[in-house]
């Protein structure tokens, strides 16, 4: 393909040697490095112009390979304090610079003053942490923060003294009572208030020990955001996406709460994929019944509509009894769908599907031995209610046998079963289900505008998707919209993963689409590199792994929209349900070449660059046979693609520079159509150029082609060169190229009456040179040696081929001398006509070889 890719990476460093920033030529106004950097903050500003939100926690695989909870900030309003419970005083708001540099710090003022939030505990250790500062320069204020039951009752407590520098004070809570819980700042009972007027900002409280980084709520509680890695390399895979899920498993790791079949339980027997010792045992029970398989209590089993999609999961690790079953079943019966597996070879043993077919049998590895297994229903058979049945199976694959030994074992842990057509990180439970919050990342207000450009721009993003999407939904890796134009006017990036297997932009206009997927691609969905270039006056395209994929069918004019906010990782509702590994936007509409480039991939070759005069009007780019190319009209980096042997472009009057790229056979073939070939003024023919074995007509008629340059190896193939060059009658010179292959160079350079010299050419294979310089009026010199060897001649092999030229004396004698010595018979050669040196003036040694070669059967004709 003319646009292909030699996928690259372009996930490197930042910098002036990123390779991003060079495959687009120049730096972003925007450049999200999650993966790299594991960090929201933007490597171009250095600032975190994102707010994250999940009103959950969330788990993701650390770089240990291990699983993590990421932390919650359980504090709405996290640095709006005038939205707190305000005690005998006045917020003032954004009253100064805050540590992450926003004017969003708020000043509580001195005296009995004090903001609180009241929150429901469970009991568990939290630890409350706020960042504090004078509010005037050398003005320290001493006060306190506290956990406290009830407003006046403190249980915990940590006095502080502010700076000139921000600090961030905290203060555990190791557990207790369950009753609400006050964090207070400030004073207690009429004490401790502030002593001078202080600054404060990002108040967190989190289940643990130990504070972690600050995570900014709103309205609702929000956790971290989660950059996972790959659990089998340990690859850092970028910022994790995922709609919300419920995991309808109420005890995914604490398996005695189970209904036990045929098994026996060990609880906390082993260290599980989280690093805690929470995994449990299970093995063939000494009483062999036909079932070895957990499966939830009767009491905690959910009704499932018919057709619904789920998807059930669990980790498992090898014990002595490699065979392990997963299966969905029915409430009352023993028989489902699912598979039974070996967790040595990792292959699918058997299946069942009783309860709607199974599909996406997934094995993935984890730390220490562990495997997690999942699988889907797209369409759940009827029935009421439905539980995941978890054991052991056999090397047959039977879900029931009665055969085994008690030693028989295997680990499990963390065990989930989720409405949707494709699991998600596991969601852990205890006691009753758990649901998981969407994650949501927007840059809005100025952001936003900070970076933006509404006339044109670029976007560049690297994403991975779930490979096994259902076939009706769309996934999000991004949107820009207007939050106030009431109109539905929006562009979102989206893969989808449908029949067509499409990446495409769903831009849309006053709800008319203004951008389709006409073509579809085949998204991998793994570390897919995509462009999307727009600009009000050209038409937007999409790239991908270095091929253009797709084009607008009109020109919308986005700047007139004037958008406002980007959602990444989402959009419309819809989640990518995967990774953002970077995300990174340029201020201007890219080249299709750099459009190739910073999706990895290289545009092919170029092969051809012809100069163009145009008086203004079309010119036809011609070529003949099967070709496969590219080319940029004006040099400037628009790619048009096409296997067509005539190209029309409408060029405007003047002067222009045409490149043609193809990585393979192009036989450029102008065949003395007038109107095309003499609008060409020169030609290059470059390194790497495939030109097939046959040039005939290729250029015939370029009567204003200057000049000719090319690489000598490039026509090392040819060996047809016949009237490749004929007519052309403005061309003053001739390189030297490689015609060891040649067998025909009849009527090459007929009529080009402007050349006075010639290169000594390899015509070792030659067998007709007919015409080849006939009408060269102006040809002078001519080199000796040309035809020692040639190959075996036909008889009219140099008829008229120097008719109607300027030889000198010289050129004449070199001529035939090396005739003479190629030795070959019964030939015929012209030199006569034009003014070519008569013979009376010719040198002893051409006479000599004149009269060898009559002796040989030669005829030649000559100026008398």
């Amino acid at each position: 393909m003319r646009l292909q890719a030699t996928r690259t990476s372009v996930t490197s460093a930042g910098g002036a040697g990123d390779a991003l920033y060079r495959a687009a030529g120049g730096r972003p106004t925007l450049d999200q490095r999650f993966a790299k950097d594991k960090t929201l903050v933007d490597k171009v500003s250095g600032e975190n112009l994102i707010t994250f939100s999940r009103a959950s926690s969330g788990t993701y695989v650390d770089s240990d390979g291990l699983i993590k909870n990421s932390p919650v900030n359980l504090l709405t309003y996290s640095e709006q304090f005038d939205q707190w419970t305000v005690v005998n005083t006045t917020i003032t708001p954004n009253a100064g610079v805050a540590p992450d540099g926003t004017n969003t710090a708020d000043l509580l003022p001195a005296g009995n003053t004090q903001v609180n939030k009241q929150l429901s505990s469970s009991g568990t250790a939290t630890v409350f942490s706020v960042w504090v500062k004078s509010a005037v320069a050398g003005v320290p204020a001493t006060s306190r923060i506290y956990h406290s039951i009830g407003v006046g009752i403190p249980e915990y407590f940590q006095e502080f003294t502010t700076t000139d520098a921000w600090q961030r004070i905290s203060v555990n809570r190791t557990g207790g009572s369950a009753s609400p819980i006050y964090y207070q700042i400030g004073q207690w009972n009429n004490q401790n208030g502030p002593t001078q007027d202080m600054l404060i900002w990002g108040a967190q409280v989190e289940e643990g020990t130990t504070a972690t980084d600050y995570i900014p709520t709103g309205a609702t509680i929000s956790g971290a955001p989660r950059f996972d890695h790959d659990p089998a390399t340990g690859e850092s895979l970028g910022l994790l996406f995922e709609e919300a899920r419920t995991n309808l498993s109420p005890d995914s790791a604490d398996f005695s709460f189970w209904d036990n079949a045929g098994l026996n339980l060990v609880s906390d027997d082993i260290v599980s994929p989280d690093g805690t010792q929470n995994a449990d045992k299970i093995s063939l029970a000494s009483h062999l019944s036909d079932q070895h398989n957990l499966l939830l209590n009767a009491s905690k089993r959910p009704t499932l509509s018919a057709g619904s999609a789920v998807s059930v999961s669990c980790f498992v690790k090898d014990g002595n009894a490699r065979y392990f079953q997963i299966r969905l079943t029915k409430t009352g019966t023993n028989i489902g769908s699912g598979y039974s597996i070996d967790l040595n070879t990792l292959l699918e043993l058997s299946s069942q599907s009783q309860a709607g077919t199974p599909s996406g049998l997934k094995i993935e590895s984890y730390e220490n031995g562990w495997l997690r297994v999942s699988f889907e229903i797209l369409n759940v058979n009827p029935g009421a209610q439905y539980t995941p049945r978890i054991g052991i199976s056999n090397a047959s694959g039977d879900f029931q046998f009665s055969s085994g030994t008690s030693t028989d074992y295997l680990y499990i842990w963390g065990a989930q079963f989720e409405a949707g057509s494709f699991p998600t990180s596991y969601i852990p439970t205890s006691g009753s289900t758990v649901t998981r919050s969407p994650d949501s990342a927007l840059i809005v207000g100025n952001n936003f505008s900070s970076w933006y450009n509404q006339s044109e721009g670029t976007f560049v993003t690297i994403a991975s998707s779930v490979s096994n999407l259902d076939s009706t939904v769309n996934r999000s890796i991004f949107q820009v919209s207007n939050s106030t134009i009431a109109q539905n006017v929006y562009r979102q990036f989206l893969l989808y993963r449908g029949p067509t297997k499409a990446f495409f932009i769903s831009s849309r206009d006053n709800s008319l689409l203004a951008f389709s997927p006409p073509v579809a691609g085949d998204p991998s969905y793994d570390n897919d590199t995509l462009a999307y270039g727009y600009s009000s006056s050209e038409i937007s395209k999409v790239f991908s792994d270095g091929s253009q994929i797709s084009s607008t069918p009109s020109i919308v004019d986005w700047s007139t929209y004037n958008s406002d906010r980007l959602a990444i990782g989402s959009g419309g509702g819809l989640c990518v349900s995967g990774h953002i590994s970077r995300f990174a936007y340029f201020p201007t509409l890219k080249t299709d070449q750099e459009l190739i480039n910073v999706t990895g991939g290289d545009t092919a070759i170029p092969i051809i660059t012809y100069g163009i005069t145009s008086a203004g009007g079309t010119f036809n780019l011609r070529s003949t046979g099967t070709v496969d190319y590219s080319v940029d009209w004006d040099s400037t980096g628009g790619y048009e693609s096409s296997t067509s042997n005539t190209l029309a472009h409408t060029y405007a009057a003047g002067n222009h520079s045409l490149v043609v790229y193809s990585n393979d056979v192009y036989r450029p073939y102008f065949d003395d159509v007038t109107a095309d070939v003499n609008q060409i003024t020169s030609v290059v023919i470059g390194v790497g150029a495939n030109l097939g074995d046959n040039i005939n007509k290729a250029w015939l008629g370029a009567i204003n082609m200057t000049t000719f340059e090319s690489s000598f190896a490039v026509t090392g193939g040819v060996s047809i060169f016949t009237n490749a060059w004929r007519k052309c009658s403005s061309l003053t010179s001739f390189p030297l190229i490689d015609t060891s292959s040649a067998t025909s160079i009849g009527n090459c350079w007929r009529l080009c009456n402007s050349l006075t010299s010639f290169p000594k050419l390899d015509l070792s294979s030659v067998v007709s040179v007919k015409y080849a310089w006939r009408n060269c009026s102006s040809l002078t010199s001519f080199p000796a040696k040309m035809f020692d060897t040639t190959g075996t001649l036909y008889s009219t092999a140099f008829d008229g081929a120097f008719f109607d030229c300027a030889l000198t004396t010289q050129s004449i004698e070199n001529i035939l001398v090396s005739l003479d010595t190629n030795g070959q018979s019964n030939i015929l050669l012209g030199i006569q006509g034009g003014t070519n040196a008569a013979k009376t003036t010719w040198s002893t040694a051409a006479n000599t070889a004149y009269d060898n070669l009559i002796t040989k059967g030669w005829t030649i004709t000559f100026v008398a």
